[in-house]
């Protein structure tokens, strides 16, 4: 990607923080096209834009918001939803997730949550925050109390491996994906 490109992608990203109600960003190593496909089909068919981004861009487009504290948390998969009524940035990362002031770059939260973590999903109307533990095959749901105050809700059981997630606004379901497995393939030795 040019510089050019880059900068254009930084704006984009920086716009789209500034004007959504939610942004999710996920990681979605391990899956094949055929499960993208799948998923983006169902994110666009309940109106929710899909975006791939690099976390190094990501970093650019939140520092241009004054937000740098998340920076150690974009490392690897990681998952990040914006709250633009309380203007709190969600940061689902493995053991521990964070919420940070956007307008501060301060962590004002930290949410206990399970291993595996590379994505969450924000429902803004009914406040809760839903946060796939990849590792444990459960999800954490979190309710926003207040900007800086957060309760653990429940911890729902999925599946092991299950941790790319989107959240429909209208309905209040959310999706997980879970790549299907099978048998190993034969060696060809």
């Amino acid at each position: 990607m040019a510089l050019a490109e880059k900068e254009q992608e930084v704006r984009e990203l920086a716009e789209l923080l500034a004007n959504s109600k939610s942004i999710y960003l996920t990681d979605f190593q391990g899956m094949n096209v055929e499960l993208v496909s799948r998923m983006r089909r169902k994110l666009r068919d309940a109106k929710v834009e899909y975006r791939v981004a690099k976390n190094t861009l990501t970093k650019r487009a939140l520092k241009d918001h004054g937000v740098t504290s998340l920076d150690s948390y974009l490392e690897g998969p990681t998952g990040i939803a914006y709250d633009k009524a309380s203007n709190r940035i969600f940061s689902g990362c493995n053991n521990t997730s964070v919420v940070v002031d956007a307008d501060t770059g301060k962590i004002v939260a930290s949410i206990k949550n399970g291993t595996r973590v590379d994505a969450l999903g924000w429902d803004p109307s009914k406040k809760l925050i839903f946060i796939p533990n990849g590792g444990e095959g459960n999800v954490t749901v979190v309710h926003q109390d207040s900007p800086d105050k957060y309760t653990t809700v429940a911890t729902v059981d999925t599946f092991a491996g299950a941790k790319t997630i989107a959240v429909d606004p209208v309905t209040h379901n959310a999706y997980l994906f879970q790549p299907e497995r099978g048998p190993a393939p034969r060696s060809r030795a």
